[in-house]
């Protein structure tokens, strides 16, 4: 009886982990050009190369993104991904995040309030990180609340290899 106990802990607790198992997102990534040109003018900045690549960094629960831009330059941002509000220094404001999983996509919350040269910025973003099937397609849809309205952004990058 009690080895069937033990088992059936064993199978309770492989089943937990393999459903709550989080997707890792490590790799280099590019940003679809042919799906960007075709669904948003967001990725043309004044007719500048705006060939965005991320280098993603994912152990255990810090999650990091590299944004490399042509046109913007580099930027390196750092989550975890425990759900817990964090700060994060930005070179413009302060940032407010909390990132969690929900099943096998990223979920994170994003507070900015900063100083910009066009007056001060307040927005609210919420991201959605998910793989493919196959692992080689990671979407990131974007919703950011500004005093403006609405945004909403869905980027496509392919795996490289």
């Amino acid at each position: 009886m009690k080895i069937a106990t033990y088992v059936l802990w064993v199978l309770l607790g492989s089943a937990y982990l393999a459903f709550t198992a989080d997707s890792d997102f490590t790799g280099n990534w590019k940003l679809d050009q042919e799906i960007a040109l075709d669904n948003g003018k967001q990725f043309v900045i004044d007719g500048l190369n705006t060939d965005f690549a991320l280098l993603i960094t994912h152990t255990g629960n810090r999650f990091q993104v590299e944004k490399q831009c042509v046109a913007c330059g580099k930027s390196v941002r750092e989550y975890i991904t425990d759900g817990i509000l964090h700060n994060m220094p930005d070179h413009i404001g302060d940032v407010t995040y909390g990132a969690k999983w929900d099943g096998d996509a990223l979920v994170i919350n994003q507070n900015f309030e900063g100083t910009t040269p066009f007056g001060v910025m307040v927005s609210a973003t919420k991201q959605v990180w998910s793989l493919s099937a196959d692992k080689q397609i990671l979407t990131v849809l974007s919703s950011s609340q500004r005093p403006t309205g609405t945004v909403t952004v869905t980027q496509i990058y392919k795996r490289q290899r």
